[in-house]
């Protein structure tokens, strides 16, 4: 085997250059296709993992806590428009208040939030760029087990968690999804940015907030893209501090990441 990483995909097992994690990779926009799919997973001898991730419209400092994109409100609950039976591995829907990018939802998921076949999730494999009001199928991997109703299911839209990551908010409005090893450009309409956004093991962390001694947990802090040692319950824990390694706020520290293995 070539020195590289191995980069987990749907299909295959994929070597690649050994700095890449420490690379983007640009894309032209309609000219050209990313290396890999979004949401594939790199695991390193030590434990660290990646995932394949598309930066948002905002550039990323190194080390930054990151969420999940936000699915427009006009995404979810939809009414399908046409039956689709069991078996078909494809949804007609309507987007209410926001258009549909082509792909914007590859590799996310599609649920029946309400009526016929509420409570199944199917993964998304492709969708075409639906306007606003304008009925449009979402393809999916897997066919359906129970056929939609035009007059009861409801669906809803998600993305996949590494689309149009965006560093995370000190009121949070999304999920962690990692960290991002290096600076990455902001997307456009003209490029896109991808990334090795990594989830799991030893990592550096922007420091978001003065810390506490002995209380390893820690969590989404007080500085954006920033991270501080849990002091209260029911605010999502990205990982432990590293050796008990703190450092003054604004700064970066340890931390063993417990995102996504």
């Amino acid at each position: 085997m070539a020195q590289g990483y191995v980069v987990k995909t749907g299909s295959r097992d994929e070597v690649i250059p050994l700095v890449s994690i420490y690379e983007y990779d640009a894309v032209t926009v309609g000219a050209g296709f990313s290396k890999h799919q979004i949401g594939d997973k790199c695991r390193m001898s030590d434990g660290r993992v990646y995932h394949w991730a598309l930066n948002g419209a905002v550039a990323l400092t190194a080390g930054r806590l990151v969420q999940n994109s936000v699915t427009p409100t006009g995404h979810r609950n939809m009414t399908p428009t046409v039956l689709s039976a069991i078996g078909e591995t494809k949804v007609q829907t309507v987007p209410v208040t926001t258009n549909v990018t082509a792909n914007e939802y590859a590799n996310g998921y599609l649920w029946m939030n309400a009526g016929a076949g509420a409570g199944i999730m199917y993964k998304v494999k492709s969708n075409p760029a639906i306007a606003l009001t304008v009925a449009g199928f979402i393809y999916l991997y897997d066919p359906l087990v129970v056929a939609t109703v035009v007059a009861t299911s409801k669906v809803s839209l998600v993305r996949n968690p590494w689309y149009g990551t965006l560093v995370m908010p000190t009121t949070i409005t999304g999920i962690p999804v990692g960290v991002n090893p290096i600076a990455v450009p902001a997307t456009t309409a003209a490029i896109q940015y991808w990334y090795w956004c990594q989830t799991w093991g030893p990592a550096t962390i922007l420091a978001g907030g003065t810390q506490v001694v002995g209380t390893p947990g820690v969590t989404p802090g007080t500085r954006v893209g920033g991270v501080i040692v849990q002091a209260a319950y029911g605010i999502p824990v990205v990982g432990q501090l590293y050796n008990g390694l703190q450092v003054t706020d604004n700064e970066n520290m340890g931390i063993f990441l417990q995102i996504s293995q």
